[in-house]
């Protein structure tokens, strides 16, 4: 009996691949979110003052309304 329970316990686990693979999405999905921030704030930092004031922000608030925009 003892056998039984060691393998179900050890089935219960994710393999190695799928844990690396995990970790690869997870990854990714960090990196793209990354890339969209930085590219919104590139395109609010590129307006100027007044356009940020008609849109509701300043100078300060760039980076906060990029990470909220994702």
């Amino acid at each position: 009996m003892a056998y039984a329970s060691t393998s179900i316990h050890a089935s219960s686990r994710p393999s190695v691949l799928a844990q690396i693979g995990t970790l690869f999405q997870v990854s990714l999905a960090a990196y793209r979110q990354t890339r969209a921030i930085n590219k919104t704030y590139a395109q609010l930092s590129a307006l100027s003052d007044h356009e940020l004031a008609d849109i509701g922000l300043n100078r300060g608030s760039i980076y906060q309304a990029a990470r909220e925009s994702i």
